[in-house]
């Protein structure tokens, strides 16, 4: 079981990888912290955020959406969610 220490780390290299261009491997390490926490907000969000980047703007509303409804007062997904 990962502890929140180690999906922060994680959500770290994401964004990392993310700002890289590097959006296969950003995608799939949100994914891995989304299956480990499911209500990870920041992770949701920016997945959301990459699918908006890629184009993929229908599985960016509904991820971004599920995002919101785990944090409805978070600015993040809702700009996110604006512009998708």
């Amino acid at each position: 079981e990962l502890m929140a220490a180690d999906l922060r780390a994680m959500f770290q290299q994401a964004m990392v990888l993310h700002q890289s261009g590097r959006l296969a491997e950003a995608e799939a390490a949100y994914q891995q912290i989304m299956r480990a926490s499911p209500a990870d907000y920041p992770s949701r969000c920016m997945l959301g955020r990459l699918r908006v980047e890629q184009g993929r703007l229908d599985e960016a509303v509904k991820i971004l959406e599920a995002a919101v409804r785990i944090d409805e007062r978070a600015p993040q997904g809702l700009a996110y969610l604006g512009v998708a």
